[in-house]
């Protein structure tokens, strides 16, 4: 198997208690974190996930790291579906990103979002976490631009929790767009001063109370509730190049073989 670890499981409670009773305790709650994560771009594993569902997961467990997966399969009960993800990296793509069996990306990309090269998304609103922003993970140092014509608002406050930070308030509709743990921000970027559409204002990083490199992204109304980007913006599905489509293909069907899965 490559050194990757299998778990095959009928679901008996919730998501969690299946996971976390069909594995390590010490890998049990980090995985079913993870897995819930791929899930919610397909379903609402919270709400939908019912006793008697079946899930195949193959997975990996970096040292210092939260296990990573390489393919899931998961049939829904009260949805009548199957959903399968696969991390592939396409030839010339700085990451390895999750595909859908017909090879268009898991993950929905925000159009006009605050940053282009990520790995991948790993908080959103409707995840069940209770996080009030979309945390995007990228190296250190990933350029980000600002989504709005705003204002900047204030930067660097809270710096044990928020490290570096920037709050930007958007001239057209008043909403406020926050950037948490920034790896640097310009001493351009202050108070008052005024930003366009695509200009780079920091770059993301890993300052404050954090654990992992990435961008907290978060918008705000202008009387204060927490909004979803994913809703703010529009949202796209890239797909893979059908000249790509054969090697995904011949991927897959190996992950399917050892999911003990047919292929699809």
């Amino acid at each position: 198997m490559g050194g990757h670890q299998r778990l095959s499981a009928v679901l008996v409670g919730s998501l969690d208690q299946t996971v976390e009773g069909s594995s390590a305790p010490a890998v049990g709650p980090a995985l079913a974190m993870v897995i819930a994560r791929l899930l919610v771009w397909s379903m609402q594993p919270a709400h939908d996930a019912r006793p008697g569902d079946r899930l195949e997961v193959l997975y990996d467990t970096p040292a210092g790291q939260e296990p990573l997966i390489q393919a899931l399969a998961y049939r829904s009960q009260k949805n009548g579906a199957e959903y399968r993800a696969y991390r592939y990296q396409r030839p010339g793509a700085r990451f390895a990103h999750y595909y859908r069996a017909d090879g268009s990306e898991l993950e929905e990309r925000l159009v006009g979002g605050p940053i282009d090269d990520y790995e991948q998304v790993t908080s959103l609103l409707r995840d069940g976490r209770g996080h009030k922003g979309v945390d995007f993970k990228a190296p250190l140092g990933t350029p980000i631009h600002s989504p709005v014509n705003g204002t900047i608002l204030r930067r660097n406050w809270h710096w044990r929790a928020n490290g570096n930070s920037l709050e930007i308030v958007d001239a057209q509709s008043g909403r406020h767009v926050i950037f948490l743990h920034l790896e640097e921000v310009p001493k351009s970027m202050k108070p008052g001063a005024k930003v366009h559409v695509g200009e780079q204002v920091a770059l993301s990083g890993n300052t404050g109370h954090t654990t992992a490199p990435h961008l907290h992204y978060q918008l705000m109304s202008p009387d204060g509730r927490v909004l979803d980007p994913f809703k703010i913006h529009k949202t796209e599905r890239q797909s893979l190049p059908a000249d790509q489509l054969p090697a995904f293909k011949t991927e897959a069907a190996r992950l399917d073989a050892l999911l003990h899965v047919p292929p699809v």
